[in-house]
């Protein structure tokens, strides 16, 4: 069975970095893929990088434009925060990072 996180149906992981891990999931109520950022346990527990992490949710969530993906929702799940945002099938940015 597929791990449930509040609304959402995690699918898979698709991304990791050194805060976060991202998954693909469903929200079936809107039948829609979502990106869910959940702030990795290590740092959850630091209360300056927990307080970042919502901090980026609410700058993001105010924020409405065609390069900047759309956040839908912010949770705590268990203790540990997720962020729920628009999912773009388009890749990896590493190939366009310097």
């Amino acid at each position: 069975m597929a791990r449930q996180v509040g609304p959402y149906q995690i699918v898979r992981e698709i991304g990791r970095g050194g805060m976060a891990v991202v998954y693909l999931a469903r929200q079936p109520a809107l039948g829609r893929s979502v990106a869910l950022k959940e702030l990795a346990a290590f740092v959850a527990a630091d209360e300056s990088l927990a307080a970042r992490f919502i901090r980026e949710a609410r700058v993001a969530g105010s924020l409405s434009h065609p390069n900047v993906v759309t956040v839908y929702d912010f949770i705590d799940h268990d203790g540990s925060p997720f962020i729920a945002m628009e999912y773009l099938e388009r890749g990896s940015l590493r190939p366009f990072v310097g």
